[in-house]
Formats: structure tokens, sequence, C-alpha cells
């Protein structure tokens, strides 16, 4: 519930008003931030119920898109996700931030859902997961740890390898839905 304001913002990222106003007109078009006139922004906080909306669409993008790219697997495809997997628990052993683990989840997510071969759904998804972002950094504020959460992707990679869509399925779903 901080107020942000352009003069605060500007002295402490040491740039002038310009860059500053545009991003906040942006974050203010994209819900991010609301306008509070003659006194500045505050944060857009997303409640539960938007949640639940977020990821009740999440889910339904990336098990359409699951279903699609296991239909279509390729050796290549397959090996490119494990890579990312890999990748992703090498990055693990030094950063640990909330945003860092985000980052490497919609890595994941984003290289899997694009074995679906359709762009305007991956762009629906990306945009789904930014937001999902915001909520995810909402939600674990003080609320849960990395370690609470239950590593999803071993076994969703084995599932997709043996092309069971509707193990791979269940077991998506579950990820997706971690975040409450």
């Amino acid at each position: 519930n901080d107020i942000l304001t352009e003069g605060k913002l500007c002295e402490t990222y040491g740039v002038s008003k310009s860059p500053v106003r545009e991003a906040l007109v942006m974050m203010c078009s994209q819900n991010i931030l609301q306008s509070i006139p003659r006194t500045g922004y505050r944060l857009v906080q997303i409640m539960p119920d938007e949640v639940e909306d977020l990821l009740e669409a999440r889910e339904a993008l990336e098990l359409f898109l699951l279903s699609k790219a296991i239909r279509n697997l390729t050796p290549e495809g397959l090996a490119s996700l494990k890579r990312v997997h890999e990748e992703n628990l090498e990055d693990e052993k030094t950063h640990h931030a909330v945003r860092d683990n985000w980052r490497r989840n919609v890595r994941f997510h984003m290289t899997l859902a694009a074995l679906g071969d359709n762009e305007l759904m991956l762009s629906y998804l990306e945009s789904l997961l930014q937001s999902c972002e915001r909520a995810a950094t909402q939600y674990f504020q003080g609320r849960k740890t990395r370690g609470e959460y239950e590593e999803l992707h071993i076994p969703l990679l084995q599932a997709i390898a043996d092309r069971d869509v509707k193990t791979a399925g269940n077991i998506l779903r579950r990820d997706i839905h971690q975040l409450m």
C-alpha cells in the first residue's frame, strides 16, 4: 500500500521524469498500478478470485498445448525441454529469489507450450504468465518458501516422454495450481 511518486522514483533510480512517467502510465494501462490524483501511484493487488481465474485460463491453454505437443513430439522437442529443465536446475543452485524461481518456471512452461505449435495461444499464455508472476510474487511474500513446492517437472517430463497425455495433464494441472 506504499504510494509511489514520480519524484521519488526519479531520485531513487537517477533518471528523468519522462521515462518514469511513461513507465507509470504503461503500468496503469496494464492494471499493475492505480493512479491516485495529486498523490501518486499504488500497486493494484490481485485478489484470490482473480488468481483462480488466471490459473483456470492458464490451465486451459497449457493443457491444450500439452496434448498437441505430445501428439507431435519429436526427439528434438523433448531434448530441448529436458535441456531447459537441466539448465534451470543448474541456475537454481545460485539464484534463489522468488523472481528467479518464477523466471525458471516460466521458461520451462513456455518451452513446453511452444511444442504445441500455436503462436497465438503462446502469446496469450505469455500474457497470462506475466499476470501470474504478479500474483505469485504477492502470494509468496512471507507465505510459502520454494521448498514447500513439489518438484513436478521431472515426472511431467517422464509422462511426456512416455506420450501419456492423461498423466502429463494431471501433473501439469497440479503444477499450475501449486501457486495457491
